[in-house]
């Protein structure tokens, strides 16, 4: 007679198994969160760069006045381009007509900054503050983003220091 043999594991042997993927998972999950959060704050930084360099190059050709509008809660809660003067975020997402560019919320992301909204001229110059400059942070712990808008318009990022 032939003895059969089954194929497989054994309970003592799966256990060991979930055991060391449970160790690695631990030890694995915070540097992921950390990784996500540095995502999310390279992406709204960007976003806000390309915004910024968009409305420049709308207002240039337009030859006319381009205006980024905070949301009601400030930058971290999304912006609108428009080219009507007064027009407001809400205004934009309820008749996008005269808005070419809407940004939602900035998930996971602080902005401070003083201006209260930026308008670029028909020379794609900021006419509205001078220099306005953006701080972008993720979280404590990590490196600010800052970006900042010279007088001729065109928009730079830098590093700032760390979040708080």
């Amino acid at each position: 007679m032939r003895s059969q043999r089954h194929a497989g594991f054994t309970l003592v042997e799966l256990m060991v198994a979930l055991g060391v993927l449970a160790i690695l998972i631990g030890i694995a999950t915070p540097n992921f969160r950390e990784f996500i959060a540095n995502q999310r704050l390279k992406s709204a930084t960007h976003e806000l760069y390309l915004t910024l360099l968009y409305s420049r190059s709308e207002a240039i050709k337009r030859n006319g006045n381009v205006f980024i509008v905070p949301h009601g809660g400030g930058w971290a809660a999304g912006w609108a381009v428009t080219t009507i003067s007064g027009k407001t975020y809400s205004e934009c997402v309820a008749d996008p007509a005269d808005c070419p560019r809407i940004q939602d919320a900035l998930g996971g992301v602080s902005v401070a900054t003083t201006a209260a909204t930026v308008t670029y001229d028909h020379r794609g110059r900021i006419s509205s503050a001078p220099n306005p400059t953006f701080n972008l942070c993720g979280g404590g712990g990590m490196q600010q983003r800052v970006v900042t808008v010279t007088l001729t318009g065109q928009p730079a990022i830098q590093m700032g220091g760390v979040c708080p």
